[in-house]
């Protein structure tokens, strides 16, 4: 469990998160608020009260079981210097559920802890060359390296991954099969393309959530990302200029793989590239008919339907929100399955 001390858990306390807090509970010398902190009834009580549309949300949201067969998980989060506050948070949080994890940056700081990775072009949460950098790693990590898993969760500082339901996920039926016949998977929000001047490109997976791959998909990718590696001089996966998740999708199409289905059996998405509280709170009248998100979604819906109770990650969740987020999910309905 995170801990916290005693002025994160004040803070948290004042946000009425969970407000049985006493801040000599969360000390820092203790291991931190557990269940004991935040009842589920105390959960429902502030959800009536209104104060936070995060909890009204992720009290809908259930934690699948463990699956009966563990898939080894490396969760990554790519950062920069400026950032590493948030790096920090994710890494005491939702990282620690995770088989392995790392945190990639453009320096080294062992307060995160973050291991340095140079990159061409300029520094920023969207650069393709900082993903393209740190992908190139990650492959000769998993696939060249001796570390075995069998999928990697990549997002930035600022996403957070619900790693029971993501592991659930990863166990149905359709996607365990594809891994086991060693075929390639790339999950996450699927967005159409929209606005991207690529006809062939009919949909690809939103940044912000993070993405998943199988070690399948990685194999394929990692000698794609480098000239030397026996990309065409004119791939896409070298491209300078484009953002993150759309040369990724570009990339990876030119070796057949292209974003698989993560909706559950309701049409319900899983990967939100919003915080809960804008997911809950947004409605249809909130959005012009041009509205960049209602033209690449799929099935949009609102309100309580707006997401699936077995929900895998979300977008915007930074530093102390990540860490209330993570304690109204995991502390405070710990065993709740």
């Amino acid at each position: 469990m995170v801990a916290l001390n005693g002025s994160a858990c004040a803070r948290l306390r004042r946000k009425r998160t969970c407000r049985s807090f006493a801040v000599s509970d969360c000390a820092p010398e203790r291991s931190g608020p557990t269940a004991d902190c935040c009842t589920e009834a105390e959960l429902r009580e502030e959800a009536r009260g209104g104060p936070s549309d995060d909890a009204l949300l992720l009290d809908r949201i259930v934690l699948q079981p463990a699956p009966t067969r563990r898939l080894r998980l490396l969760c990554v989060v790519s950062t920069f210097a400026e950032r590493h506050a948030l790096a920090r948070a994710a890494a005491s949080s939702w990282l620690t559920q995770c088989d392995g994890a790392l945190v990639l940056s453009d320096r080294d700081d062992e307060s995160v802890p973050a291991t340095g990775v140079p990159h061409a072009g300029p520094e920023g949460a969207e650069s393709w060359q900082k993903s393209r950098a740190n992908w190139r790693v990650l492959h000769a990590l998993v696939v060249r390296g001796n570390a075995s898993y069998d999928y990697v969760a990549y997002g930035g500082d600022d996403y957070i991954v619900l790693v029971d339901n993501l592991r659930s996920l990863l166990d149905s039926a359709p996607l365990r099969s594809q891994h086991e016949r060693s075929a390639p998977l790339f999950l996450g929000r699927r967005f159409t393309s929209w606005r991207h001047q690529h006809a062939s490109l009919s949909h690809f997976n939103a940044g912000g959530p993070g993405v998943v791959l199988n070690s399948h998909a990685l194999r394929l990718l990692g000698p794609r990302l480098d000239e030397a590696g026996g990309a065409p001089p004119r791939s896409p996966c070298l491209a300078e200029s484009e953002g993150e998740d759309v040369a990724m999708a570009l990339c990876l199409q030119t070796f057949g793989v292209a974003p698989s289905e993560t909706r559950d059996s309701l049409g319900r998405e899983r990967f939100h590239p919003f915080w809960p509280a804008h997911h809950y709170a947004l409605r249809s009248e909130h959005l012009a008919a041009d509205d960049w998100y209602r033209l690449a979604s799929l099935n949009l819906s609102f309100g309580a339907d707006c997401c699936s109770a077995s929900s895998v990650a979300f977008h915007y969740v930074r530093g102390e929100d990540m860490t209330r987020v993570f304690q109204l999910v995991y502390g405070c309905r710990a065993g709740r399955r």
